[in-house]
């Protein structure tokens, strides 16, 4: 009877040993700005190649690794888009964008 508890509680405690592991935090869910991946939505409102203006946002900079879904649709004025990335450590007023997905049009702006 002793082995069976000495192996139940062995067992149980490998088992919580890796429960911290396999609760890991949200990436989306840290502060504004705090330097890890986090999501930003806002309508465009410039864009040229490598750089994107939001409306009461900040500007984000494309990479060449930027995913930008649907595939091959053109961002322009007026596009409601959420961001995935990370703020710029070398300038907080600039995020560095991974991932673009447009989620169709603004309303009309006034």
């Amino acid at each position: 009877m002793m082995k069976w508890s000495i192996r139940l509680l062995s067992i149980m405690s490998l088992g919580f040993m890796f429960l911290p592991s396999m609760a890991s935090a949200d990436p989306w869910n840290h502060g504004p700005w705090s330097g890890g991946e986090q999501k930003i939505t806002g309508c465009v409102q410039n864009f040229s190649p490598f750089n994107l203006d939001l409306r009461r946002g900040p500007h984000v900079r494309l990479h060449n690794g930027t995913i930008i879904r649907p595939t091959g649709i053109q961002l322009h004025h007026g596009q409601r888009v959420a961001i995935v990335g990370h703020r710029d450590p070398r300038a907080n007023w600039i995020f560095i964008a991974d991932k673009i997905r447009v989620r169709g049009e603004c309303p009309r702006w006034r």
